[in-house]
């Protein structure tokens, strides 16, 4: 006959500690990774459930990928359908696919990284993949210990990635980026640095010396345009880029991380608020016109657009071992409502159009 196990309270507690130790082992055998072609990193065990081709989902409007930051979670990408009326979550799965920053555009999505996910100085990666999550071409950047942007053109020739080079985050006292523009159809990297372009400022061609470039984001009417911040001197600019002409110009100061709407009227950015955080805004084309949105802490992201008037972005809060990161939106013709909660552990939110 089967020994009952003991009910004395030593034995009890060390018995829920291996149980602990075990789900704690295969946690980790789950979360390893492999080296995939090229060099990009994928998940050598799915979650369970994991999708590995996204083209059924993707065949109507409502549609997006999200990195999964969960405590503990291992990095991954998880596709999310949602309703394109009133924005609520409709199916949230995980993926195959591992990236640090994702975006997307049309059956391209691209995806930054590094050969162990999540490790500092491991060296970067980037790849290509299609919808059904197969690596197009993938490569190593040229430099950087940690990324930072990732962004697709909306016709998805281009590419833009800002990885950081020293530091880790546009707070600290000192740090510096690289961001590059992909070109997409050559299927490497074909193009120098922002930072070796001819870069202007009032039409006089300037030094890009002491500055910082980072948070490409494409103009969705001209595939030949782009914004970027440009940092002189720690001093952020608004520039636009031709790129057809290697040409940088700055255009007005203090604008942070631009992405442009989706009609190409609007800029969403983070405005810097004192001198150790930001709140999201919005600059009209047009007119010129700023609006700035209050928000309970500081948010240190590249803004997505959910529509031409939502505006969708990560926040952290302080939680107990840790900090937890969701995704919140708000309606910029409501400037005078809070966010909203729209998607919990998540972050870098890519909307396909």
């Amino acid at each position: 006959m089967k020994k009952k196990p003991s009910r004395d309270p030593v034995a009890v507690l060390l018995r829920a500690l291996r149980r602990w130790a075990l789900r704690g082992m295969a946690s980790i055998a789950a979360v390893a990774f492999s080296m995939g072609p090229g060099g990009m990193a994928h998940a050598a065990t799915p979650a369970a459930g994991s999708v590995s081709d996204l083209r059924p989902y993707a065949t109507r409007p409502g549609f997006a990928l999200v990195r999964n930051a969960g405590k503990d979670a291992p990095v991954r990408v998880d596709m999310v359908r949602f309703d394109p009326i009133s924005k609520k979550i409709l199916e949230r799965r995980p993926t195959t696919l591992a990236c640090e920053r994702v975006h997307l555009a049309r059956q391209s999505i691209f995806c930054l990284g590094t050969p162990q996910q999540g490790s500092v100085g491991a060296g970067l990666t980037y790849a290509v993949t299609d919808f059904r999550l197969e690596t197009v071409f993938s490569g190593k950047m040229p430099m950087g210990m940690a990324v930072s942007r990732a962004r697709v053109s909306p016709d998805a020739t281009h590419a833009g990635s800002t990885v950081f080079i020293a530091g880790h985050a546009y707070g600290a006292a000192s740090f510096a980026t690289q961001a590059l523009v992909i070109d997409l159809r050559q299927r490497r990297l074909s193009m120098p640095p922002l930072e070796n372009w001819n870069i202007f400022q009032n039409n006089v061609q300037i030094s890009s010396k002491d500055m910082n470039l980072w948070g490409v984001s494409f103009d969705p009417r001209n595939p030949d345009l782009f914004y970027v911040t440009a940092a002189i001197k720690e001093k952020p600019y608004l520039a636009r880029g031709s790129i057809s002409a290697r040409r940088i110009d700055l255009l007005r100061p203090d604008i942070e991380c631009p992405s442009v709407s989706p009609d190409g009227s609007k800029l969403a950015f983070k405005k810097r608020q004192g001198k150790t955080g930001w709140a999201p805004a919005v600059l009209d084309l047009a007119s010129g016109r700023e609006t700035v949105f209050q928000e309970s802490r500081s948010i240190d992201d590249q803004i997505e657009w959910l529509d031409n008037h939502t505006l969708v972005y990560e926040l952290n809060s302080p939680r107990m071992m840790g900090v937890k990161t969701d995704l919140r939106q708000i309606d910029i013709r409501q400037p005078q409502n809070s966010s909203q909660l729209w998607l919990e552990n998540a972050a870098s939110p890519a909307i396909l159009r």
